[in-house]
C-alpha cells in the first residue's frame, strides 16, 4: 500500500469536496476546512501506518517461532536437556 499511489488516486475526489464546500460555506472557510481536513487526514493516515507495522512485525515474530525450524530447536534443547 503506497500513500502515493493512494494520494494521487484521491485528488480528484477532493478537488469535488473542496469545490462544493467552497460554495456551501464560501472561499474562506473551505480553505480552512480543507486544512483541517488535511492535518486529520493525515493523522488518520500515520496512525494506520504505524498500526499495521506493528502488526507486520507481530506476525514476523509469530512466525519465527511457529516454524519447522523452531520445532526442531525445541527438540534438540529436550533432548540435550533429559540426557543431563
Amino acid at each position: 500500500m503506497n500513500p502515493i499511489i493512494i494520494g494521487s488516486l484521491s485528488i480528484p475526489v477532493w478537488e469535488i469536496l473542496v469545490q462544493k464546500m467552497s460554495k456551501e460555506l464560501g472561499i474562506v472557510n473551505a480553505i480552512i476546512a480543507s486544512i483541517l481536513l488535511s492535518v486529520i487526514i493525515s493523522i488518520l493516515i500515520g496512525w494506520f501506518n504505524k498500526e499495521w507495522e506493528e502488526q507486520k512485525e507481530f506476525y514476523k515474530s509469530f512466525e519465527r517461532y511457529s516454524g519447522i525450524d523452531r520445532l526442531r530447536e525445541l527438540l534438540v534443547y529436550v533432548s540435550l536437556k533429559l540426557k543431563k
